[in-house]
């Protein structure tokens, strides 16, 4: 009984350590500080430029879509304006951290 306790102590003391090194390899890799040479863009701009991408590309047309269908069918519920409320919301969010 003892040491199944034990094992389980090491692991998640083991797993909780290599997730703090991730999460500090993932900031130096954001500010530009680990940059391989034959990268075109640091993580930043990226970043910035596939959210754009998405957001173009996904996010807007689902909005467009779903007030298609909403005009079109004319009798709407609380589901069908909570989803394009919840939808108009993360693209207005994704846009407004885009920098």
């Amino acid at each position: 009984m003892f040491a199944p306790c034990v094992l389980s102590f090491v692991v998640a003391a083991a797993t909780s350590a290599h997730t703090m090194f991730l999460a500090r390899d993932a900031a130096a890799v954001c500010s530009g500080k680990k940059m391989e040479e034959h990268h075109s863009f640091d993580a930043k701009t990226e970043l910035v430029f596939t959210k754009g991408i998405e957001m173009i590309c996904e996010s807007i047309p689902g909005c467009l879509l779903q007030i298609y269908v909403i005009l079109k069918v004319g009798d709407t519920g609380k589901r069908e304006m909570t989803s394009l409320v919840i939808s108009a919301l993360t693209a207005g969010y994704s846009s407004g951290t885009l920098r």
